[in-house]
């Protein structure tokens, strides 16, 4: 009998990340776990309502950074003055702004944008930000014009460690002085599962770290 190649299939995700949401987005409910849907202990809905504002200024601002198909854009339309979600995939994009129109949320804009792009330098965006093509939404002043953010699942991407610092430091500052970011991240229990059945399939897994801790 033919051996099986102990050699991990690499994730598409990693190759071409924007190709690989966009073949999600097909079918995103079914593929994809939506952790505010989910949320049987209210732990987001709690954190949320504790940090809601619609007053003019930052503080009433909120942006949803890396938001999939929107799922978290009517919650956060119905506690903030105005909403700004990104994602780097145009085909979850549109399906963010059909979310945010069906359940009449006005108060919402959503644009592709890629957050493991430096996003500032020196108080200006960086045009580097923006994929060719992509419909920029927010303002270029955009650095600390938000009271709120939220990251959710997103830190979790096959990335280095200087990505994920890059992501962390373009939420940090796109908050203004005294603003909070929700950062969404998986438990243990689920890491551990999506680590077995990629195991069961010879695929690498994203949780990869977990077995294999990055070096200090």
């Amino acid at each position: 009998p033919r051996r099986t190649s102990s050699k991990r299939v690499p994730r598409q995700m990693d190759t071409n990340p924007v190709a690989y949401w966009n073949e999600q987005a097909k079918d995103y409910d079914e593929n994809i776990f939506s952790t505010i849907d989910e949320d049987t202990t209210k732990v987001i809905t709690r954190t949320l309502d504790m940090y809601a504002n619609k007053e003019e200024g930052p503080r009433g601002r909120c942006v949803d950074l890396g938001c999939g198909a929107g799922k978290y854009l009517p919650a956060l339309a119905s506690r903030f003055r105005h909403v700004v979600g990104y994602d780097l995939s145009p085909k979850l994009v549109h399906l963010a702004r059909k979310e945010a129109v069906a359940r009449g949320a006005t108060n919402v804009e959503v644009g592709v944008r890629d957050l493991s792009k430096v996003w500032f330098v020196g108080g200006k965006a960086t045009p580097r930000a923006f994929a060719s093509g992509s419909d920029f939404v927010g303002d270029v002043t955009e650095m600390e014009s938000y009271g709120f953010a939220v990251m959710a699942n997103v830190l979790i991407a096959p990335v280095s460690d200087h990505v994920r610092t890059v992501m962390l430091e373009n939420a940090y500052r796109a908050l203004c002085p005294g603003g909070k970011l929700l950062a969404v991240v998986p438990s243990m229990e689920s890491a551990l599962y999506v680590n077995m059945r990629c195991a069961e399939t010879n695929c690498a897994s994203v949780y990869d770290v977990i077995i294999s801790p990055t070096q200090s």
